[in-house]
């Protein structure tokens, strides 16, 4: 039987430019990738027929994995998330990349993971420290959306046609605004310092969940501030809402206070919408290392809001060593004055920023980064062969379509989203010709 391997979206405008052209990559090897979303991988533990997973967390593992003494197919760990701040100190990396459980010495998931794929060698520090057992499962491939086949192709910059200046305004604030329904009373609930480990891992015990607040708060307070003092004549914003926030609150909030912005698709892949801008702005992000790769200028409006800087957190975005070669304005004058035209080029990547591209995401060399995930899959599934049975796999699609028929009045968005026929053509169309 044909090699089936079973892919994990986790969020659409992020991974389904991964998802098509490693579908495409894998067809080549006579190897068949099958998408699959948070609704679908429910139903793996009961019904499998794959002969390996690619999930972007142990968590996953554990998701579709509870028993962990129950034979599954091979998993493959690939994150989606994990340059920047997040690696920079071990045992931050090892929780992202092993776990809760296994820093508190349950191995049991971890165990199950037969290979890890990581982005840069950066990635590897908390592997060294808290489990250089399992050294020899891991693969640094490159950050997945580098491959050259994920990137758009340039568009000369005449394609605005008006002589206007595109300014792309990014969103960061899933705190304020969750794609999931969640209050202000149930997020400060829960991620206290003294309940979520994110805070429990900050150096200054005199900062807590208020203080992510008020630099949330900030930063939207300047991106507010900002809009108010573009002129349309001269800018045109497009707004890129973060997949993790509620953006039929911004199109509610664009309409009724008819605000000069163009909300952006929001299943379009972000480095498919970068291209189609002049300048990035935005709060501290990991997608600063997107913006160098495609030669565009960012400018971050970390220093605008002049308290903010008493309440960031040592151990996050802000932490970045990317940002130290952004534009940093500190005032909105200032910040006016820079996008005031076009940039006269792309932007070359110093000698910095390449050793960190390097560093985080195995720049250049993730240019054929899912080649090398693709020989990671066939690895696996020759040392951990699977007995495929035909019967799973027609209950496996029964059960999917099934339960997309009850999705098909859900609102798609963030990690929420139909993962029907159509939505599968369109992820196919993702894939570079």
């Amino acid at each position: 039987m044909v090699k089936r391997v079973y892919f994990h979206i986790d969020e659409v405008a992020r991974d389904s430019v991964v998802a098509a052209n490693l579908k495409r990559v894998l067809a080549a090897r006579g190897i068949e990738l099958v998408y699959g979303n948070r609704p679908s991988s429910r139903f793996l533990p009961r019904v499998c027929p794959f002969d390996a997973l690619v999930l972007p967390t142990v968590q996953f593992v554990q998701a579709v994995a509870p028993d962990p003494t129950a034979p599954m197919p091979p998993m493959i760990v690939l994150p989606t998330e994990g340059i920047g701040g997040i690696p920079e100190d071990p045992k931050r990396a090892a929780l992202k990349f092993l776990g809760d459980p296994f820093m508190a010495g349950d191995r049991r998931w971890v165990e199950k993971v037969a290979a890890f794929c990581l982005w840069g060698k950066q990635q590897l520090i908390g592997f060294e420290q808290f489990a250089p057992h399992l050294a020899d499962r891991c693969h640094v491939i490159g950050h997945p959306r580098f491959d050259r086949r994920c990137l758009p192709r340039p568009r000369p910059r005449a394609a605005s046609g008006d002589g206007t200046v595109r300014i792309g305004l990014l969103t960061r604030y899933s705190m304020l605004n969750p794609f999931d329904g969640r209050t202000a009373l149930t997020y400060v609930h829960s991620a206290r310092r003294s309940k979520f480990h994110h805070i429990q891992l900050q150096p200054d015990p005199t900062l807590d969940i208020e203080d992510l607040y008020f630099t949330n708060v900030s930063d939207l307070r300047v991106t507010f501030d900002l809009i108010d003092r573009l002129d349309p004549q001269r800018h045109r914003v497009a707004l890129r809402i973060h997949p993790r926030e509620d953006r039929t609150h911004w199109e509610a909030l664009a309409a009724a206070q008819r605000l000069p912005i163009s909300i952006a698709p929001w299943d379009q892949p972000f480095i498919h919408w970068l291209e189609e801008v002049d300048w990035m702005v935005a709060p501290p992000s990991t997608s600063f290392y997107d913006a160098f790769v495609m030669g565009k200028p960012v400018v971050c409006i970390d220093r605008i809001a002049p308290k903010r800087k008493a309440h960031v957190l040592p151990l996050s975005d802000d932490s970045s060593r990317i940002i130290d070669y952004t534009f940093r304005p500190k005032s909105l004058d200032e910040l006016m004055a820079l996008i005031a035209r076009p940039p006269a080029g792309p932007v070359e990547l110093s000698a910095p920023v390449a050793t960190l591209l390097a560093n985080d995401a195995h720049y250049p060399e993730c240019g054929r980064s899912l080649d090398a995930l693709a020989d990671v899959c066939e690895l696996v599934m020759r040392a951990h062969p699977v007995e495929q049975r035909a019967s799973e796999s027609l209950r496996y699609g029964l059960l999917t379509a099934v339960d997309g028929l009850r999705q098909r009045r859900m609102v798609d968005q963030g990690a929420w989203f139909r993962l029907d026929r159509g939505r599968r053509r369109w992820i196919d169309g993702l894939a570079a010709v």
